[in-house]
């Protein structure tokens, strides 16, 4: 799915045909994603609430709301429904498709850091006695996110995310593969800020056994 996204924010990189089907497969693979994850909605209302938890169930379900905003901008813009495309409709679901879009790109980087810990706690074993692997790795990190908080300012996503752009513009010269890479270490950063901020929530008052 995170691929999926990226190529699918290049779209200007490539055919109508090309995003037209990857958006239908990244919505296929979000239901296949949240059937596999059941429980998360058959737990919605039980069990105690944290402030990390608080934050995984927010950003969860504003992933699902502009995946929903998503899917009907979509049908709008490609006709799929005619009934649905009311006067003046084509541009107001352009705008909410591009606002929407942005904002599950930051939110979807947000999510992959909130669950990283499940990833580092599989391999923490295997380098627990490397205390250089470890300072290495958290200065990749911090060299990682101040270049993803470079691009995320140099490609003007602040005005994309509230509406000032529609769509990319003044881009295209870019090369697909330097487009990805600046595009991947934006989501990188989003990872980073959430898993910090996961660590910082959880804080010492976790307790065994408890929701994470």
């Amino acid at each position: 799915m995170t691929l999926l996204m990226l190529l699918l924010m290049a779209y200007m990189h490539l055919s109508y045909a090309a995003h037209k089907w990857m958006g239908i497969s990244i919505f296929v693979l979000f239901i296949i994603h949240h059937l596999l994850n059941d429980y998360w909605h058959k737990n919605l209302f039980k069990g105690r609430y944290n402030w990390a938890r608080l934050l995984g169930t927010g950003v969860d379900s504003l992933l699902l709301i502009l995946m929903l905003a998503l899917i009907w901008s979509s049908a709008v813009l490609s006709r799929a429904f005619p009934f649905m495309c009311f006067r003046s409709s084509h541009c107001f679901a352009r705008e909410i498709h591009s606002i929407a879009a942005y904002w599950l790109f930051i939110l979807m980087g947000v999510h992959i850091g909130l669950h990283w810990h499940m990833f580092l706690q599989m391999i923490k074993n295997a380098y627990k006695m490397l205390q250089n692997f470890i300072v290495l790795s958290r200065t990749f990190v911090f060299l990682l996110a101040t270049y993803g908080f470079y691009v995320f300012i140099k490609r003007d996503f602040f005005r994309y995310l509230f509406g000032n752009r529609r769509f990319v513009s003044g881009v295209t010269a870019d090369s697909l593969a330097y487009f990805l890479l600046d595009y991947t270490v934006v989501l990188c950063l989003f990872a980073i800020a959430g898993y910090y901020i996961y660590v910082m929530l959880r804080g010492k008052n976790q307790k065994p056994g408890e929701f994470q």
